[in-house]
């Protein structure tokens, strides 16, 4: 948060305290203008907050319900009033803050649209589809950004790197329903263009996640998603429609442990999915595909692999399906400590555990091997994050 202090005739106010307070959390900062008038509050939790600003023969000028987001300045323009008696100027209803120190291309993708609008599958960083220039990338969830290759993208959680540096892809990949549960999920910055140096390291674009966090107010929620057979339309490539279930359900819970001090958040987000693999004969290859003019010895050896694909098919051919599942389990705790009048310490950490079978690639042409084959998966990943600031 930054700003600059005037008095009724513009001119700048120096030597006035100016105090930061959290009206969510209740922790307080507080600097002084400098000769030119100006402040700046650094590194502040996004969340609601209050400013109030005194100087000796000034009325206090209060300033309530001031929203600070990931990866934003929230610049004021304030002016002072001469002193009455006990007087204090209160600002309640303000137009939107416009960031006049940003230099980047971004977007913000808060709580209430993640929260509120539809998305399948659960991805919180899909939503980075609604900011200008981002699109599909591909079969699996990537996302370019004016047309670069999805893999050259940055991905961040509260400012600590959040890539899987092998595939180019963020951390828990994009072949699991989610890595960050999107009910964990406070609000992120989609960066564009033209971002400062910490956010670089990509040709493409970026994303900036913050942790939900522990207020001074019990609060949680609970969701449940489903989808089925009944909801589903049947692929136009296919001639039959499977028995496609797919739960997602799960919820929060935060509050203070030790109130205006320390604070807990916890989140639990499942996943429970059964959705068959098609078998299809697009090709007729199984059916009524054969060699042109072919030899005996030529007519033999695809009668020999046909008859080895039909047996592969559960049913013997197309028409049917080969069962695939894809379930996994997030858990996710957070600590936020206001350690002194300047430093935060926050402490997360978050435990995937997806286990599937056949839930991998699923090209045109698939053979299933040995359990499965092509995408049999059962492993846990966790990530412990330490941020002081």
């Amino acid at each position: 948060m930054s700003g600059l202090v005037l008095d009724p005739s513009d001119a700048v106010v120096s030597n006035a305290r100016v105090t930061v307070t959290s009206l969510d959390i209740g922790f307080v900062r507080s600097t002084i203008t400098t000769a030119a008038g100006q402040f700046t509050v650094p590194v502040l939790p996004p969340g609601r907050y209050m400013l109030a600003i005194e100087h000796e023969g000034f009325a206090r000028l209060e300033e309530n319900d001031l929203n600070v987001t990931v990866g934003a300045t929230t610049t004021l323009r304030l002016k002072l009033r001469p002193a009455g008696v006990t007087e204090i100027v209160q600002v309640t209803a303000t137009v939107p803050n416009i960031d006049t120190s940003k230099t980047d291309q971004s977007t913000l993708i808060d709580r209430r649209q993640i929260n509120d609008l539809p998305i399948n599958g659960r991805r919180a960083d899909q939503f980075a589809l609604l900011a200008p220039g981002v699109t599909r990338d591909g079969r699996f969830g990537l996302l370019s950004y004016r047309g670069q290759s999805g893999v050259f993208n940055n991905f961040m959680i509260e400012g600590n790197d959040d890539n899987l540096a092998y595939f180019s892809e963020a951390r828990g990949r994009t072949r699991s329903a989610s890595n960050v549960s999107a009910n964990a999920i406070r609000e992120f910055q989609v960066t564009e263009g033209g971002f400062l140096p910490e956010f670089g390291r990509s040709a493409g674009g970026g994303i900036n996640a913050v942790v939900r966090s522990g207020t001074n107010r019990m609060s949680g929620d609970a969701f449940y998603y489903f989808k089925n057979q009944g909801l589903n339309a049947r692929d136009p490539l296919a001639t039959i429609n499977p028995d496609e279930k797919r739960s997602q359900f799960g919820g929060s819970f935060g509050g203070p442990l030790v109130r205006d001090k320390v604070f807990f958040f916890t989140n639990y987000d499942q996943q429970v999915r059964d959705y068959p693999l098609i078998i299809e004969d697009l090709s007729g290859v199984l059916t009524t595909g054969l060699p042109a003019n072919p030899s005996s010895a030529d007519l033999a050896a695809f009668s020999t692999g046909a008859a080895t694909l039909r047996a592969k098919f559960p049913g013997g051919g197309p028409g049917h399906t080969i069962p695939r599942t894809n379930n996994q389990t997030l858990v996710l705790g957070k600590i936020d400590a206001v350690v002194t009048k300047s430093q935060m310490l926050s402490i997360t950490y978050n435990f995937l555990y997806p286990a599937a079978c056949g839930a991998r690639a699923t090209p045109a042409t698939v053979v299933p091997g040995p359990r499965a084959g092509f995408g049999d998966r059962e492993y846990g990943a966790w990530r412990l994050q330490v941020s002081l600031a």
